[in-house]
């Protein structure tokens, strides 16, 4: 709330109406929250122009100020405080404590005060009943006001000017402002007494040591600026790499998402249509121009078009393969005597062909070797049992082929053989087919060494390694085990086309060094660490995967639909 309104006289003196006057506050009547040694100014405005002895013609308002600002532009005093705290905000930056802004209208009979008491700002305003406002002439930083004297007497106003400032107190011109300066004014120092000249002195000195004050506070305020300044272009700085840092994984998230939802729900083919392949053809512009031809020539035709019916593209079905045993049975009527009395002759047939299935069958091959003897000489002859795979054993080698196909292309579980072969009532144990397996394998390690011999001959090798789950059968061992499976194949431009596969137990290089182990050449492989070895020695120069290399751009191509990635899949078939 701002501070009660008196009306009291106006002292008999040279001071014009109004009446800017700093004093020192006094210790046994302080202001309320203003601390000691404050200067209070006393501004006195005239309501109209009135002889001093109208007491009730002047309103004085106190308050703990340290410098008055007056505004050089008219203000409009439909503008409440917002406007008014605008105009200094605009000026200054900041409403400093302990200062008035004083505004007036264009007109010159209304003014508003702005007033920072230190608690708080408020607004005052007073229209002049009688008399304007004269804006005081700028000269030299200063606004110069000269003591006007009585017109008809010692008692009397001036009426030209009857709204002045105090020819006793100076405040500074601020230049670069348009809507709030410093006003001052120059007294006429040959006119003043002794006492006049000392307290003019005594109030220059005051205020000089205010402004050196203000410059000191303003200069730390400076300071605590250019330090808040450099602290915050750090933390935008830190705050940018952060906001970057946390995109960048943002993205690196929604691609890993698309590339599950893709690996659950999508296609795993990475091959591209024909109609992906052509948005990049060279002679894209040629093929449009021929289909713009096309179409053009079916517009054309389109009247005799829709008149005729469009043929109906019903799927046909697929002829069955010729290597088929062909099972022919014939179906003819039960009488070939017509009820008329004739016979009947035939003169065609229709053919339908149906695809049977039979099972497989197990059957018991006796081999009967018969014993021979000499009546003479006693000799026995007797025909030797022809080679088997297991010696004395009863799987046959088409037997044992079809457990190895089944097992290692048709990956089929040895107990779901078990469990096939028992609904063909031949009772076969896991173990059983186990040995039968490990002994193929003895058989068929002089072939694998002659197929891992033509692949090492090669001058370049593709490499790679696959994870597989390994059963462990022991009792103690019941939870599967991760083996892997290095597989080393020749190029598919080689006329020599060869794969060879190295089953380990782990992923460790060793198992590729051990391989490969005095080859030279060029291999080609992703850029798993386990081939390093290889490599640092020299003999074998490393060949990036243009397959792994394209699995990127396909992912990129799933998720993002990138044309750039598209590109790339075009190029790398």
């Amino acid at each position: 709330m701002p501070p009660a309104l008196k009306t009291p006289s106006i002292p008999q003196t040279d001071f014009l109406p109004v009446i800017l006057h700093p004093t020192p506050v006094k210790q046994e009547a302080p202001l309320p929250l203003v601390p000691e040694k404050k200067a209070v100014a006393h501004i006195r405005i005239p309501l109209h122009e009135a002889p001093s002895s109208a007491r009730d013609q002047m309103i004085e308002i106190d308050w703990p100020v340290e410098s008055i600002w007056l505004s050089t532009q008219p203000m409009d005093m439909r503008a409440g405080m917002d406007t008014a705290m605008a105009q200094v905000l605009r000026a200054f930056g900041y409403i400093k404590p302990h200062c008035a802004y004083l505004f007036c209208n264009k007109r010159g009979h209304r003014m508003k005060v702005l007033v920072h008491d230190g608690l708080g700002i408020w607004l005052c305003a007073r229209r002049l009943e009688q008399g304007k406002f004269h804006w005081a002439k700028v000269h030299q930083g200063f606004a110069l006001a000269k003591n006007r004297t009585a017109a008809s007497g010692n008692n009397a106003l001036n009426q030209a000017h009857p709204f002045c400032y105090s020819p006793n107190v100076l405040f500074p011109l601020h230049h670069d402002l348009r809507h709030t300066a410093v006003m001052n004014t120059l007294p006429d120092l040959s006119q003043l007494t002794h006492e006049q000249l000392l307290e003019f002195t005594r109030q220059l000195a005051m205020q000089h040591q205010s402004l050196a004050q203000s410059k000191q506070q303003l200069e730390q305020s400076n300071q605590q600026l250019d330090a808040r300044v450099q602290h915050l272009e750090v933390t935008n700085q830190q705050l940018d790499s952060k906001v970057q840092h946390l995109s960048i994984l943002n993205q690196k998230y929604e691609h890993e998402l698309a590339l599950f939802k893709q690996h659950k729900f999508g296609s795993k083919n990475e091959h591209l249509t024909v109609k992906q392949i052509h948005l990049w053809d060279e002679a894209v512009e040629e093929d449009i121009a021929a289909v713009d031809l096309e179409l053009e020539r079916l517009n054309a035709d389109k009247t005799n078009a829709a008149a005729q019916k469009a043929p109906v593209n019903k799927p046909k079905r697929r002829l069955l393969p010729d290597h088929l045993h062909t099972l022919r049975i014939e179906h003819e009527p039960a009488s070939t005597q017509c009820s008329c009395g004739c016979t009947l002759r035939r003169i065609g047939e229709d053919v339908s062909e149906k695809l049977n299935f039979r099972p497989a069958q197990f059957y018991k091959e006796q081999h009967v070797r018969g014993k021979w003897v000499c009546d003479q000489c006693d000799t026995l002859t007797q025909q030797a049992m022809p080679a088997y795979v297991i010696d004395k054993g009863i799987a046959s080698p088409e037997l044992l082929s079809h457990v190895l196909v089944s097992k290692y292309a048709d990956h089929l579980p040895l107990y779901r053989q078990r469990q096939i072969f028992l609904r063909a009532g031949v009772d076969l144990s896991r173990s059983t087919l186990s040995d039968w397996i490990g002994r193929c394998g003895v058989e068929l390690e002089p072939l694998a060494n002659a197929l891992k011999q033509v692949v090492l001959q090669q001058q370049v090798i593709h490499a790679d390694e696959t994870p597989v789950t390994v059963m462990q059968m022991g009792e103690n061992e019941k939870k599967p085990k991760k083996g892997y499976v290095w597989a080393y194949a020749s190029t598919q431009y080689n006329p020599v086309q060869a794969v060879i596969y190295d089953f380990q137990d782990s992923r460790s290089g060793q198992h590729a060094e051990d391989f490969l182990k005095g080859w030279q050449g060029h291999l080609v492989c992703d850029d798993y660490s386990g081939y390093k070895a290889r490599f640092r020695s020299g003999q074998v120069i490393e060949v990036g995967c243009m397959a792994h290399a394209r699995r990127k751009f396909h992912e990129l191509h799933v998720t993002k639909k990138s044309q750039v990635a598209e590109q790339a899949l075009v190029l790398i078939q």
